[in-house]
């Protein structure tokens, strides 16, 4: 029998009563970003191996960079084939950035140094390769396995990728060596005041290192990052896919009752595996909790992932294990209000920082 997903199984509920304050925060930062796709002469050329690292460059690089990016945050980043065309749109860049984890990415990197005949450190930089002493990877749980993917989303990291990018952009713009500095600081003083924000809430809540199930890798930073404590993660690797023994281990555990929620990713909701965890959802009787590892329609912020993702944990004292359909509009026409607040003040920023010229 075909398995039927019933709306509500997935709770994307946005309680929280710091919302306003952070939102509007982040809208503000907009006076440093840039619109997406535009460019100017002058401005530095940053290209990005995935989408996702676009967040550090918006961040830092503001008015004085322009950004592409070579696989979007909704394609599988590990499928990738290097072309010629591929090359040739990367050659004109000042900077390139991977993450390190891709074997893709390293053949690139050659191939634009035999073209630029550079050094590949002279034009690139790679997080996990350049910063490994730095970030902070987390193993699996219960084994020695480091998990490599998602590892920019912890907030720890992100402060050090954010600071080589400021580094990196200074070197080769010392003219703005100085704005770059400051809005790594000014990056820097935001992400730990989210964090004491993220931290006080999670322990009013009582809900400090409680343990959670999570589906797939990027979900332990982001989970970690949100006090909570990850101690089961069913997939390992990129492919999204999990052993049949693994998958009964979990339903055990969780009708133990050793875990209240299951924690998925946007991302998860479209790999084939969602449909077993729905199954495993419905037989268990817990509830799918769903967070962002993506971008909100555009918006390149760390703060409004982790805003997005605070709202949601600080609804789950409100939820049953299955919420019904007339339940459902409400939660999402109050994530849709949250969206749209930040897409017109961040309108009416950008249009205050053209005026001022």
């Amino acid at each position: 029998m075909e398995t039927q997903y019933t709306p509500g199984t997935v709770v994307r509920s946005m309680r929280n009563k710091n919302l306003v304050i952070i939102v509007i925060l982040i809208a503000i930062l907009l006076l440093f970003g840039k619109v997406v796709g535009s460019s100017g002469i002058g401005k530095v050329i940053v290209t990005v191996s995935i989408e996702p690292i676009s967040f550090f460059v918006y961040e830092i690089g503001g008015p004085y960079v322009e950004i592409n990016y070579i696989v979007s945050e909704e394609e599988e980043f590990h499928e990738i084939v290097i072309t010629s065309n591929m090359v040739s749109k990367v050659l004109s860049s000042d900077l390139i950035i991977i993450t390190g984890h891709i074997a893709w990415e390293e053949e690139l990197l050659m191939l634009i140094s035999e073209e630029k005949e550079r050094e590949v450190s002279g034009f690139s930089l790679d997080l996990m390769g350049d910063l490994r002493d730095q970030l902070i990877l987390m193993n699996f749980p219960g084994t020695n396995e480091l998990n490599i993917h998602g590892y920019w989303l912890y907030l720890p990291n992100a402060l050090v990728i954010a600071k080589s990018v400021a580094d990196k952009l200074g070197d080769i713009d010392p003219i703005h060596r100085d704005f770059y500095l400051n809005s790594y600081q000014m990056f820097r003083e935001r992400i730990e005041r989210l964090n004491n924000t993220i931290l006080e809430s999670i322990m009013d809540l009582g809900l400090y290192g409680t343990e959670v199930l999570a589906v797939t890798p990027p979900e332990q930073y982001i989970l970690l990052s949100l006090g909570l404590n990850p101690s089961t993660i069913l997939v390992h690797g990129e492919l999204y896919s999990v052993s049949p023994s693994i998958l009964q281990e979990a339903r055990e555990l969780l009708e133990k009752g050793k875990f209240e929620y299951i924690f998925i990713s946007d991302l998860t909701k479209k790999k084939p595996i969602f449909e077993y965890i729905i199954e495993l959802s419905r037989e268990t009787g817990v509830p799918i909790i769903e967070l962002r590892t993506l971008s909100m329609d555009g918006l390149y912020f760390l703060e409004t992932l982790y805003t997005y993702n605070l709202g949601v944990i600080e609804g789950i004292g409100e939820l049953e294990v299955n919420p019904s359909r007339d339940n459902w509009p409400e939660m999402v026409y109050i994530s849709m209000i949250f969206v749209v607040i930040i897409l017109i003040l961040g309108l009416v920023f950008h249009i205050i920082k053209i005026m001022r010229g």
